[in-house]
């Protein structure tokens, strides 16, 4: 019988010290804030490993993927397609077209969702193992199954983290 899925809650932040990223804990002591994670060294035993970072960098692991596999945290830059539906007369039929976009994860209301500045925002919603999906017209059943998440207004076929707003902030100004 399933249970309950929790996500994973965990940050990441670029290093003061070592100029790289690291993934773990969130912990704010007097010096500043730190990413912390447990390992295990030969002869010491369980350890803890405190790495100042900046706090402009800090990011919250979103509990998704995306089509890659690649853990999507708040800051990253995504390449999504949506699907926008065009009327092109009273008289002709209804068109579907899919757009490639570009948007930043960001952390606003208690949930996630893709920031656009020339599209409305996109709230990101987790398809878990046990979820039964109520309104089969809302989304592509057919392939329901391969998308860990679309939108409650357009469905998302593909999402790809192409990078961060810290390290290619250049990637949000080629948006057209």
């Amino acid at each position: 019988m399933g249970g309950i899925a929790m996500r994973t809650i965990k940050f990441r932040g670029y290093g003061i010290v070592e100029k790289k990223w690291f993934y773990g804990n969130l912990v704010e002591g007097n010096a500043g804030r730190y990413i912390t994670d447990a390992y295990y060294e030969e002869g010491q035993g369980d350890m803890i490993r405190y790495d100042p970072i900046q706090t402009k960098t800090i990011g919250q692991f979103t509990g998704l993927l995306d089509k890659d596999g690649k853990e999507i945290y708040e800051g990253d830059i995504v390449k999504y397609y949506t699907l926008e539906t065009i009327t092109c007369n009273f008289i002709q039929p209804i068109e579907h077209l899919i757009v490639e976009r570009c948007g930043v994860i960001t952390y606003n209301l208690s949930s996630f969702e893709i920031k656009d500045d020339d599209y409305d925002d996109v709230e990101l919603k987790y398809y878990s193992e046990d979820y039964h999906v109520e309104n089969p017209e809302s989304v592509d059943a057919v392939n329901a199954d391969k998308f860990p998440f679309i939108t409650n207004e357009n469905d998302l076929c593909k999402i790809e983290v192409i990078g961060n707003i810290h390290d290619n902030p250049e990637l949000l100004k080629n948006n057209d």
